[in-house]
């Protein structure tokens, strides 16, 4: 397992190096952004999209190098193949967003923007916990696809994932910038408990995803 790990992050990164830096550059403007007040979500929406697509480049390359075949010969178990996947795949996610989130809190901390806002932090890392929940649904429903019918038939999937998630931070950016302006309509505590609800049932399906795609790839012939 930590072989494949080592693998995959030397490979992926090394391939999708131009795509880690331009992430790391739109978290230092989107930080720079929130300090004057001016927050974007559009770059924390290609951030995270960055980062789930390095898990499914990994996949590209095992593919696009036959690498599964020679992997077939190595006392490697295919269940531990598509669980480093998955593992792989959510390390890239929660490193960006986690990245991410603590610039993004810590310039807001600096330029005192709670302050002057009926958004507390606890309302503000609810919605980027659910960022990272929807986020985990890209994987979670392409991976299956991936190892069933190959990487190019499970294109379209990736797509209309890319498309939910970017209408989900469109109306959550919308209902928040509502709570900003109006404090009766704020986020309250239970948002942090749907937050977290949310999730939950994001891991939950992302492992039962993962379950499928070990069945269907032990199953496979390559």
């Amino acid at each position: 397992m930590k072989g494949l790990l080592i693998k995959d992050s030397y490979l992926v990164f090394k391939q999708s190096k131009l795509l880690v830096i331009i992430a790391f550059v739109l978290m230092i403007i989107n930080a720079v952004a929130v300090f004057f007040g001016e927050e974007n979500m559009i770059g924390i929406f290609i951030i995270q999209n960055f980062a789930a697509s390095l898990g499914l480049a990994s996949i590209t390359n095992d593919e696009t190098y036959k690498w599964n075949i020679y992997c077939d010969t190595l006392p490697v178990t295919r269940k531990k193949v598509v669980v480093e996947k998955y593992l792989f795949g959510f390390l890239c996610i929660f490193s960006m967003w986690f990245i991410s989130v603590l610039v993004t809190e810590i310039s807001k901390l600096l330029s005192d923007s709670y302050n002057n806002s009926a958004i507390s932090v606890i309302d503000d890392i609810s919605f980027d916990v659910m960022i990272l929940a929807f986020t985990m649904l890209m994987p979670t429903l392409i991976f299956p696809l991936i190892f069933k019918f190959g990487i190019v038939k499970a294109r379209l999937v990736f797509f209309i994932a890319i498309g939910c998630y970017g209408a989900f931070i469109g109306i959550g950016t919308s209902i928040f910038d509502s709570a900003g302006e109006n404090p009766s309509v704020s986020a309250s505590e239970n948002f942090t408990v749907i937050a977290i609800a949310v999730l939950a049932a994001a891991a939950l399906m992302y492992t039962v995803s993962m379950l499928i795609s070990v069945k269907i790839y032990e199953n496979k012939e390559i």
